[in-house]
């Protein structure tokens, strides 16, 4: 949804799109949002194989004229369940690989999920709340809320427990509800899906400086660390 919104004009607040070395990537993924109104396929499913690692990226020139890289890690909503039971799970290697390097987190919830599954869907998205607060360190999180034309289908009671239990975990974070379905062009459940990434990357930028520190080894002899450019 992302790379079809800057396809047909939508941008970010503080982002003009400058290129993107996985192109072909984003067209795979795309390419099950183009049909024609009643015709909507499926994506195809995220491999579940724990070497499957898949990064998508994006560069992005902020007003400033600075470049920024951003990469969205890829992997199977498998895995993060087996990862959520089980934090050393052996066909999790990529879920922890995303974890401990990423600078923030976007938690899905699947409307549809919650409105079938109930109580049980609520369980399981505990359970990756929790491990994913583990070890978090104050890195950023949003909630997005996917499938929410369904939304209205969720009962309020389920809705009311899972908000409850996400807030004593992941703390007061923001929310938005995000959908590939079409109510009206552009739709703004289909915009929130940017206006998240503008969210995340405030934050990060936010807390992140320009220029990176680097420590330097006491007693080096490295001609890198002592050039102090004369």
């Amino acid at each position: 949804m992302l790379h079809s919104l800057l396809l047909r004009g939508h941008g970010l607040a503080q982002y003009t799109f400058a290129g993107s070395l996985t192109l072909l990537g984003w067209e795979d993924l795309a390419v099950a949002l183009r049909f024609h109104r009643g015709q909507a396929t499926d994506q195809i499913a995220t491999p579940s194989d724990p070497t499957y690692y898949s990064l998508l990226h994006w560069a992005m020139r902020r007003a400033d004229g600075y470049l920024r890289d951003v990469l969205f890690p890829d992997a199977s909503g498998e895995v993060f369940s087996q990862w959520a039971v089980n934090q050393s799970d052996p066909n999790a290697d990529n879920v922890r690989w995303i974890h401990r390097h990423a600078d923030a987190f976007v938690f899905f919830i699947d409307c549809e999920a919650l409105v079938l599954r109930r109580g049980a869907a609520v369980s399981n998205l505990m359970d990756l709340a929790g491990r994913l607060a583990h070890g978090l360190n104050g890195r950023p999180v949003v909630v997005a809320w996917a499938k929410a034309d369904m939304m209205d289908q969720v009962r309020p009671t389920v809705k009311q427990s899972l908000l409850s239990q996400l807030e004593q975990v992941l703390g007061a974070v923001p929310h938005f509800e995000i959908s590939k379905q079409l109510q009206g062009q552009p739709d703004p459940r289909q915009l929130a899906n940017l206006g998240l990434v503008d969210h995340i990357l405030q934050v990060i930028e936010s807390n992140r400086p320009d220029s990176p520190e680097v420590a330097i080894p006491v007693g080096t002899q490295d001609h890198f660390f002592l050039y102090r450019g004369k």
